[in-house]
Order: C-alpha cells, then structure tokens, then sequence
C-alpha cells in the first residue's frame, strides 16, 4: 500500500466542477446569464438554489471559504438587502417570462449562516418565498457553526422548513482546534444530537478535515470514533488544502507540523475502513453515508449527481446559485457571481452581478460526464457514452487509455472491452483517475483554485 501511496504522491482536483473555476472567462455578463436562463426555463428542467451568506463571528484559520469576519450587524444587514434584491431580480425574470420554476430543495452556506439572528433569517427566507415555499422542499439544508447558537435554536429554523443541517466540526482533538483557532468541545456538538433536535430532521451531517496541523493517525482516530458515536447520517471527509499564498489567515498555521503525504493518506484509508465498519457507504470521493440515505440509494440506483457543493441524489442536475461568489450551473454553462466587495455595486448596475462563466463545448461535455461517472458511479459504460456521443471511445481517449495503464498494473482499475471500473484499492484513487480525462491538466500542475 505504501508504494502506491509513494507512486501516486500528487494532488487531484476533486472536480466540483469541469472544466475548473480557474478556466472560466470575464467575458460572461449578466445578459449571457439571461440567455442561459431563457435556455434552462424553455426546458423547464428541476432546479436546486443555493444562497451564500459570507460572515462569520471568527476566522477559522484553516479557512478556504468566501467569508468574511465582522461584529457589525448592520453590515450583515445592508448584504441581507442586497441578497434580497438579487432574489427579486429572479422573481421579476421568471414573472415576466410566465414562468414557475420548479424547484426541489435549497442550500443556505457560508460562511457561518447560523450566525444570522431570527430577524436575519426570517428577513432572508421571506424573500426566498418569492421563489419557493420552503416548507414544500424536498430538502432545506443549512450550515451550522455549533458555536454560534445552541441546540433549541435549531428549533426556529426547523420552524422555516429547514429539514438538514450540516455541523462545522473538522476536528474534535483540543490541540488541532486550538491551532486552527475553532474551539468547540465534544460535549457541545453531542447537544446537537439530542432525540428533540433530529426530530423533524431528514438528517444531521457533519463536516471533518484531515491534514490540519498536529493531526496524526492516533489523534484523527478518536475524531473518528467520536463521530461514528455521534450517528450523524452523513460525514464528509474532505483533505485540508494548505494554501498560504492564497489564504493569508492559514500563514499564521506555519509554525505548526502537518502530517505529511503518506500520513495523510493513511489518516484517509483508516478513516475510511472505520465508516464502513461502522455501517456507512463510501459515496464518491468523500462522504460517507448511512445505507439507508438517500445518496446510498442514489449510488445504487445509478443517479448520484456531482455538483458545487458536493453530491446529490439528482432530483436536480440544474443549479441556481445567490449571493456573492456563488457558482451555477446549468444548462452546460456556469457562472460565478462577483465577490462581496463588490457586490452591491454590481446590483446596481446590472440584473445579475455575474464575473465570469463559461460555456461548455461537446469535449467538455463528454469529459465532464466521464469523470463524473467515475466519481459517482466508479464505472464508465464504454457502449452507452458511444451511443450518446456518437464517437469511438477508444480511439477519442486513445492518449487517456494510455495515461491509465499504471492504475490498471496497480490494481485501480479493471479495463475491459465494455467498461472502466474502479476497484476497492481504486476507491482511494479517484480524483487522480478521472484526472487523466482533464483536458486541461495536460502538462500542467494541479494547483487550488475555487471560488
């Protein structure tokens, strides 16, 4: 095992998207994202919303988000009006256009939206009501910094139709969440887990980082084995990207030691192993959920879907994304939304405060469904993206196939006339698969890069 650790010592994207933020254009505005909406609503498709609300009480130091730290609620105010215009401006379009759309759930991240006040929250679901009933979804998910409230608040938003809340937690070693400077004891998140909080809850998730300074095998295991304790229904593992040069807040980690490569990827294997001794399923590259959970049955049933902010069950393929910084995607484009400080004036100006996009040509197309059959499915069926492409698998993926001979020598991937499977050792490997299918990695070195 150790040797293929070695051998395959690089980083991958995880591939929220493809192609990649980084490759998208400045040349898209708001009248492109118009169009597009003309587009996705003559084929009246199902449509998934995501709102972003930016602020947090405190910067987490590890953090890689789009956020930003104040006490000022009336800032918090100003960018709720804002947020609402951008939310009227959608309901004018679909109004003007006679148009309904149909919408199957909601997300509301961060950024810290728990650390809205009630005013905040209802004010901001009040204009989402515009688009949809909340308490008609099929889902309404919310992110919670268990610092931020207490578990009978969790109420008041059950009250609004939030039905799914993720829990920040990364990491429950005293040490990791004193470097990273979120402390927020066991005994706090085992109150989010009480039988009257997950009343009324389709399910509880939580959030875990491996790779955070003083992380070690042993410590990441109790972290492990609290967690499964808990029972949440999801658990998302997700590799903490080190990013300095980018992130100024993670400069102030550097005096601290990291597990390296190796560690990390034996952190990930044992954590692995343990979720699924415990009952859980490995879904994609790193959730893990409870067999009977939706996205369990969606991996089984073939219609796991990939998007921003990670897996769905694919009620829909199609999302709408509000607020500043935020990702679409749609239709075969996505766009992204200007940054906070820029925000405002951009509404101002335009209908829809968008920086850049992209379109996505028949190549990204067929690549960005062969990758993500890799990451949902773990198994490509040659015949069928033939059939729907109209090309020859082999020949169009002739350097690919190539590229992939080592994954099969070692046991990744099983290759055969009809299919490219990813095996159990594979399961470990899957971001570094699906990479040899990037048109755009080609003689180029993965570096982060997100909204």
């Amino acid at each position: 095992m150790d040797e293929i650790v070695v051998k395959y010592n690089w980083s991958a994207p995880y591939y929220t998207s493809y192609p990649p933020l980084r490759e998208w254009t400045f040349n898209f505005k708001s009248e492109n994202f118009e169009n597009a909406l003309m587009d996705l609503m003559n084929k009246n498709e199902p449509i998934s919303f995501y709102f972003h609300f930016p602020f947090c009480r405190q910067k987490c130091l590890y953090c890689f988000c789009n956020s930003k730290i104040t006490s000022d609620r009336r800032e918090i105010k100003s960018f709720l009006r804002d947020i609402g215009t951008e939310i009227e401006r959608f309901y004018e379009f679909f109004k003007k256009h006679s148009f309904k759309p149909v919408v199957k759930d909601i997300q509301i991240g961060g950024g810290s939206p728990s650390y809205m006040t009630d005013e905040e929250f209802k004010f901001l679901v009040d204009k989402i009501k515009l688009l949809v009933d909340p308490l008609e979804l099929e889902e309404f998910a919310f992110e919670v910094d268990p610092r931020s409230i207490d578990s009978e608040r969790i109420e008041f938003f059950k009250s609004f139709g939030v039905n799914r809340i993720s829990l920040g937690v990364q990491d429950f070693d005293p040490y990791v969440q004193k470097a990273v400077n979120r402390i927020q004891p066991k005994e706090l998140v085992e109150t989010f887990f009480t039988p009257k909080v997950k009343s009324g809850l389709k399910g509880i998730n939580i959030d875990l980082l491996y790779g955070l300074p003083l992380q070690s095998i042993d410590s990441f295991r109790k972290t492990v084995k609290t967690s499964i304790s808990l029972s949440p229904e999801r658990i998302t593992l997700l590799k903490y990207a080190h990013t300095p040069e980018r992130e100024i807040c993670q400069r102030a980690l550097e005096k601290y030691s990291f597990p390296d490569y190796i560690e990390k990827t034996r952190i990930f294997k044992e954590a692995l192993d343990s979720f699924e001794e415990a009952g859980y399923v490995h879904v994609g590259i790193n959730d893990f959920v409870k067999s009977d959970d939706e996205l369990a049955i969606a991996l089984k049933d073939k219609t796991l879907h990939r998007i921003f902010n990670g897996f769905s069950p694919g009620r829909a393929k199609n999302l709408i994304a509000i607020g500043p910084s935020s990702t679409s995607a749609f239709n075969g484009y996505y766009f992204q939304n200007v940054y906070l400080e820029d925000y405002n004036e951009q509404l101002s100006k335009t209908k829809f405060p968008i920086l850049k996009g992209y379109k996505l040509s028949k190549d990204d197309l067929i690549r960005r469904e062969v990758i993500n059959l890799l990451l949902c499915e773990r198994l490509i069926n040659i015949k069928k993206i033939e059939e729907k492409y109209n090309i020859e698998f082999k020949e169009y993926f002739q350097d690919e196939i190539e590229k992939l001979k080592s994954f099969i020598a070692d046991d990744l991937i099983e290759f055969s006339e009809e299919f490219i499977k990813i095996t159990s050792l594979g399961k470990m490997f899957i971001p570094h698969i699906s990479s040899k299918f990037d048109n755009f990695l080609i003689n180029k070195e993965y570096k982060v890069s997100g909204p």
